[in-house]
């Protein structure tokens, strides 16, 4: 529950800023979500802040159908000092296991996503950072990312193509540093799963 309510924040929350003269942090988190669009989504939301048992108010916007949760307490400043930019990391990512990292990317694309003419699932954010470690976490649930370079909106695209082959419960990611020409990793059983100009798959191009 707290994975899915972290992909709402990311996806369709803000961080308010602290008054001027009030002395106080300011640890509320909002999330805004359409009841008269997406009124499933919106009781989806309810669900999983009563079972963390936190505490929230609701706002509606009359203009727009909208409502605005809000929550702060130990659960806004938790989150709020763990991420601070609102983005997901590779840490975190790291400490999913696959499901939970479905849930989350099934969950975001719910939130900030659309279904393309294909049936399939597209991601749109400006941040290069986040299209990273998204497309990571959609890796490691089991999906086969695609990454569209930015257009006239200036937004990458991130398409959730998935594969009943595709199996990823013994990818353990780590970073290696190295300065020179890479022409191709070497692994122990000469296979290794690969992203190149946006597109993921595996290759086994190398020598054990």
């Amino acid at each position: 529950r707290e994975v899915a309510l972290l992909a709402w924040i990311f996806a369709e929350g803000h961080y308010p800023k602290q008054v001027r003269g009030s002395g106080k942090k300011c640890y509320s988190i909002i999330i805004v979500q359409s009841e008269k669009v997406n009124a499933v989504y919106c009781e989806e939301i309810r669900e999983i802040l009563r079972s963390l048992n936190v505490k929230w108010k609701e706002y509606p916007m009359k203009h727009n159908g909208c409502i605005s949760f809000r929550f702060a307490f130990h659960s806004g400043k938790k989150i709020r000092q763990r991420f601070p930019n609102k983005k997901p990391d590779a840490q975190f990512a790291l400490t999913l296991t696959k499901q939970q990292c479905k849930l989350f990317i099934d969950t975001f694309a719910k939130a900030d996503g659309w279904i393309d003419k294909s049936g399939t699932w597209a991601i749109s954010q400006k941040d290069k950072f986040t299209v990273d470690i998204l497309a990571m976490i959609a890796i490691l649930a089991g999906y086969a990312p695609s990454i569209i370079k930015p257009g006239k909106n200036g937004c990458y695209t991130i398409r959730l193509t998935q594969f009943r082959s595709i199996e990823t419960n013994g990818l353990h990611a780590k970073t290696i540093r190295y300065k020179g020409i890479i022409w191709c990793p070497r692994k122990e059983f000469g296979t290794f799963y690969a992203r190149r100009e946006g597109h993921c798959y595996w290759t086994g191009n190398t020598l054990p």
